[in-house]
């Protein structure tokens, strides 16, 4: 009898030890350079973290933001061209994941612009930063 109690007290402890909660997805973790004055270019990549799925269309350089933004002062920044993921400007709708690089052409930012990265499925910031 005693055998038994400790039988199925030990299954008991390794099916309660060896399950585990998985682990919630890592926030996509995101760099940008070209946010400076006189910018002709902002560079966006992926460094870690989950994929946003379904992130942003992608035709002839044109960009149509989807699941992730890239807002100037609110704004959404319109790309209309010159816009390239990964070197490619042709892509149609694009997942944005760990590795990819996003790059947009610009007009240049002023002193006491915001940029903000949106991840729209939370409607989270990844990405925040002044220009002083």
């Amino acid at each position: 009898m005693l055998s038994i109690a400790l039988s199925l007290g030990f299954a008991l402890g390794w099916i309660l030890g060896s399950s585990r909660t998985p682990e919630p997805p890592l926030l996509p973790f995101l760099t940008v350079s070209g946010f400076r004055e006189n910018s002709g270019e902002l560079i966006i990549t992926h460094v870690y973290g989950e994929t946003i799925r379904k992130a942003f269309e992608l035709e002839n350089g044109r960009i149509l933001w989807k699941n992730f933004e890239v807002r100037l002062n609110a704004a959404k920044v319109r790309v209309e061209g010159g816009g390239r993921l990964n070197g490619r400007t042709e892509g149609g709708e694009c997942d944005f994941r760990a590795g990819d690089v996003l790059s947009l052409p610009v007009e240049g930012f002023r002193r006491g612009d915001e940029l903000l990265l949106i991840y729209v499925p939370q409607g989270r910031p990844l990405y925040r930063a002044v220009l002083e």
